[in-house]
Formats: C-alpha cells, sequence, structure tokens
C-alpha cells in the first residue's frame, strides 16, 4: 500500500526584500518535517529554522543564495529529515531530476512494459505516484527543476554533508572528505500546484528503484536521517533559480554551471595508450562470440566461463558500436589482431544483415535468423529503434572507413 506522504508545514519567512522577486512569479516556499516513521508536531522549541537571501537574480548563473540555519533547541537530539519546498500554482509542469525523471516519464500516459517512475496527480498506484523523492546520488547533478508558465524553476543544494572538527558541513571537492549525511531531491505534482524538493536527509519514496526490474520498499533508518545534538546547528546554503525561459531547453545553462560547480577531475591511474588498451584487451579478450561474428554486451563470469546474452545487435547496444572503437584502438596500437575482429564483425553485418524487402539492415540476429526483434522488442509500446539502429550502423561504418583512410590503411 503506498505510504501517505504527510509532512508537517513548519513556518518560513524570508528576511530580504529578496522575497519579493520571487513572490512575483507566484512562488511558494515552505520547509516540511518528518520525524522517523511518525509524523509529529515540529513547532520553535524543537527546531528553529532560520534563513535570508543574500544575494543572487534567480537566473542560471546567478540563482538566489539563501542561507539556511537549523539549530536544534530541544534537549534532546532531533532525529528526521528536513524538506525545502518550492511550490507553484500550476500544474502543466514538466520535470527534470536528471538521470531519474524527464517530463513525467510518460505519467500523462498509459504505457505497459518496465514500472519505470511516473509522475501523476491523484490518489494512482505504482508505477504511478504523484510525487518522487531519491538519495541525491540518484540524480547525475544536484538538482531538481520544473519548466512551467514558461519559467524555469528550481531548487539545488549540496549533495551530502560531511563532518570536519565535529561540525557538519557542505560537502566539498577534497578527496578525504567522506559523506556524513546523504541529502536527498524530489518533485511533486498534486491537482492544483507542482513542486520541487531538496531534503536534508533523504527517503528514496515511494519506491526505491534497484534495478530496471527490481523495485522495494525502503526502510527508513539511521542512515536517512539528519542527526541533531541538542542546541547543534547546521548551516548550508540553497541556490533557488526562477526566470523566464522560452522552452524546457533553458534548463541547460544550470545543468552546465551545476557540473562546473561540483566536477572534479579523474585521477590519473593510467596513460591514455594504457587505458585503450586495457579497455581494448577486455573486448577483445572476453566479448567477442564467434559463433555469430559479433560482440556480447552482457557478459558474465560463471565458474570461470565467460556467459553471454547472444542476441546480438547492429548497433546502439553491440555490433558496430564497438567494433569501430575496437578497429580504432588496434590501429593506433599497431595491433592488427584487434583490427582484423573488428573487421570481421563489420563485414558480417555489411555481407549478411540486409532486408532485401526493405533494403534497409535488420537490427539484430537472434537463433541464427536476422530480425528486427532486438532484447528491447518486448519492452515498447510500438515497434521501434530500426531507423535509429539503421543510422547508427551507418554511421559506424562510415566512421571505421575514414578512419582507415585517414591512416593510409
Amino acid at each position: 500500500m503506498k505510504r501517505i506522504f504527510i509532512y508537517i508545514i513548519i513556518l518560513f519567512a524570508f528576511y530580504s526584500c529578496k522575497n519579493a522577486d520571487i513572490e512575483k512569479y507566484g512562488l511558494k516556499m515552505d520547509i516540511l518535517a518528518r520525524m522517523g516513521d511518525m509524523v509529529m508536531s515540529v513547532d520553535s522549541t524543537c527546531l528553529e529554522v532560520l534563513s535570508n537571501i543574500e544575494s543572487g537574480d534567480g537566473s542560471a548563473k546567478n540563482p538566489y543564495i539563501l542561507n539556511v540555519e537549523v539549530n536544534n533547541t530541544s534537549n534532546d537530539i532531533w532525529k528526521g529529515i528536513l524538506y525545502f519546498k518550492i511550490s507553484v500554482e500550476d500544474t502543466t509542469s514538466r520535470f527534470f531530476m536528471p538521470g531519474f525523471l524527464y517530463g513525467r516519464n510518460r505519467g500523462d500516459a498509459n504505457i505497459s512494459g518496465h514500472p519505470y517512475p511516473r509522475l501523476k496527480a491523484g490518489g494512482v498506484n505504482l508505477p504511478y505516484s504523484d510525487y518522487w523523492l531519491v538519495r541525491s546520488d540518484r540524480v547525475t547533478h544536484p538538482v531538481s527543476l520544473m519548466f512551467v508558465n514558461d519559467k524555469v524553476v528550481g531548487i539545488s543544494a549540496t549533495p551530502y554533508f560531511v563532518k570536519r572538527d565535529n561540525s557538519i558541513i557542505e560537502a566539498t571537492l577534497l578527496s578525504d572528505d567522506k559523506v556524513y549525511q546523504y541529502n536527498g531531491f524530489g518533485c511533486q505534482l498534486n491537482n492544483n500546484s507542482s513542486s520541487v524538493i531538496f531534503s536534508v536527509g533523504y527517503e528514496n519514496s515511494p519506491i526505491l528503484y534497484v534495478s530496471s526490474s527490481v523495485q522495494q520498499k525502503e526502510e527508513l533508518s539511521d542512515i536517512n536521517f539528519l542527526k541533531l545534538a541538542s542546541n547543534e546547528k547546521l548551516k548550508f546554503k540553497i541556490n533557488l533559480y526562477v526566470y523566464e525561459a522560452n522552452s524546457a531547453e533553458n534548463i541547460n545553462d544550470i545543468f552546465k554551471n551545476i557540473y562546473f560547480k561540483y566536477h572534479q577531475s579523474p585521477r590519473i591511474a593510467a596513460t591514455y595508450k594504457e587505458t585503450v588498451k586495457d579497455i581494448s584487451d577486455a573486448i577483445y579478450m572476453d566479448a567477442w562470440v564467434d559463433s555469430v561474428k559479433n560482440y556480447g554486451t552482457q557478459v558474465y563470469n560463471v565458474n570461470g566461463s565467460n556467459f553471454y546474452n547472444m542476441l546480438a545487435s547492429i548497433g546502439w547496444t553491440g555490433g558496430v558500436e564497438i567494433a569501430t572503437p575496437l578497429l580504432m584502438a588496434g590501429i593506433r596500437l599497431n595491433d592488427d589482431a584487434k583490427r582484423t575482429q573488428a573487421i570481421e564483425c563489420i563485414n558480417n553485418i555489411v555481407q549478411n544483415s540486409i532486408n532485401e524487402k526493405s533494403g534497409l539492415p535488420y537490427d539484430a540476429y537472434n537463433n541464427g535468423t536476422w530480425t528486427t526483434d532486438g532484447w528491447w522488442a518486448g519492452q515498447l509500446q510500438n515497434r521501434g529503434h530500426s531507423s535509429y539502429l539503421s543510422g547508427h550502423c551507418a554511421y559506424y561504418i562510415l566512421k571505421a572507413y575514414d578512419y582507415e583512410k585517414k591512416f593510409g590503411i
């Protein structure tokens, strides 16, 4: 049974004239609280939440910077989750929790197949829900956005806290900082408003997505909850976005700025040449399936032997998408065995995959037959992917030809 998403609204006040800038867009901001599995009153004698907007104009490059201070004024440890929720009285919103939810993941359509998260207002059953909450590392960028009524509205903040010198502080890019408390992001759609959410502490709700085929209800525990000792304070900043936009594509400026804010350059573990050799070795030795002249993109090691998903694609998830980069690696590494293997895959597709009725290639090869029923066939409401795979295949074949020509082969 779907757990009711109920929270107690704590009084929230802006101590800045910037409040008027936000209110002119018809926005409302609340702070919500959950304490364990129980919902209880939270007042100023327990948690004191102060905030003020110190700067910004709400744009992608210069968001409103909201200073937040949370103080446990009680004599006991406070343990729970705080939700900072921006709402607008409009239900036409398209939401963007990158890597998790785009638009509404077709919550506005009746779709069968995998139970991916779908946002829909009203009393609905999973995989539909009127809200979604996830831990911060479930989204690719620490932000939740919506495009509504020709505006971009969003909220972003630190994906997790660290503890340093006995103080809880926002995450930095220092490599020796360990996660002390994960935060979260979310969205909500009811019958009269749309909301984006940042949470201190987190929950995966109404369901935790372990994989595309495995979902489970998350039982809340101490790892979900922010914990503040008596009289302990937590200070952090929240970025608030609200600006006019011609289309949902205007959210990309936010993604770019957040990326560069949090991006940490990868450590140097190997040279480029060593890296290419290691990856191409693994593909050459462990992914090649000689019986189908293709590459297994799902390779399992069972009792010391490799086991493959034998359904081979011409592109997208196999075929020339693997063969062409391997050919390029073989040429650069002067490894003719890799180049030869890659050409064998490409030639097999070129010579045998064409459907004489259409003049276009089949998408996949399965049980000795060329077919348009790839591994995705049973997961689509309408038959599809043929045009995508045909274009993908043609591109990589031409790229392989062009690369060989570039090196005079």
